[in-house]
């Protein structure tokens, strides 16, 4: 073999184990990609579960949501406990006008009944303060 032929032969050395060389770091790079994928898709996971906690971290409750459970869970009547407090409002025996109070008898107990703006606002026994 002559110098030109042993030169051409290092050269294609040199290219065929540069082309060893790329294959092994695309070998790499695929798995550097699969990696960070999956590494992706722990942070996406890990980002719902902490949105599920932070909903589920509740500090409150509505008072609409209170009316909706005792209606739906522990089956109270919504709909007879307002007739009953419209029918009560009927047999007023005293009227404060001043700060919107009208006095019931229910049973043996007396209740005041607080309305603003055509709306009854709150009932609480007489022999309590509105807190």
């Amino acid at each position: 073999m002559n110098e030109k032929e042993k030169e051409i032969a290092k050269i294609q050395k040199r290219i065929d184990d540069a082309g060893l060389v790329v294959e092994d770091l695309n070998r790499q790079i695929q798995h550097c990609k699969t990696s960070i994928n999956e590494r992706l898709g722990d942070i996406t996971s890990l980002k719902a579960k902490m949105k599920r906690l932070e909903r589920s971290s509740v500090d409150s409750v509505t008072d609409h949501a209170i009316i909706r459970w005792l209606e739906k869970v522990d089956g109270v009547n919504v709909q007879k406990a307002k007739a009953d407090i419209l029918e009560a409002l009927s047999k007023v025996y005293k009227q404060d006008t001043t700060n919107d109070k009208f006095y019931v008898m229910i049973g043996s107990q007396e209740y005041v009944i607080v309305v603003k703006d055509g709306l009854v606002f709150t009932v609480y026994p007489k022999d309590k303060t509105l807190k």
